[in-house]
């Protein structure tokens, strides 16, 4: 796990609601971090060699690859904002009262 990452991984879980992720989720979310990081360097990648020269710049396939990362494990950890509008608010009432 980098260092950027890390600080992606912190960054994302305080800034969600408390109850947001799961202990479970751990691995998901460094794998999205991870990603997130990898996209940005690419990103920077591209804009420091350009998109094309010769032939098309190594960076175009990790972006990608990293992009497609980062949309798949964003729905899967409930962080894009259809989701978000979707997920109820935590009821403030114990689930077993309210069966």
């Amino acid at each position: 796990f980098s260092a950027a990452a890390r600080t992606v991984f912190v960054d994302l879980v305080l800034s969600t609601r408390p109850d947001h992720f799961q202990e479970s989720d751990v691995a998901t979310l460094c794998v999205f971090c991870e990603a997130v990081v990898l996209a940005k360097a690419a990103t920077a990648g591209l804009k420091a060699d350009g998109y094309v020269s010769a032939e098309p710049s190594g960076w175009l396939p990790i972006l990608q690859t990293a992009t497609r990362t980062v949309s798949t494990y964003g729905r899967m950890l409930r962080l894009n904002p259809a989701a978000r509008s979707m997920t109820p608010s935590p009821s403030s009432e114990p689930a077993d009262q309210r069966l």
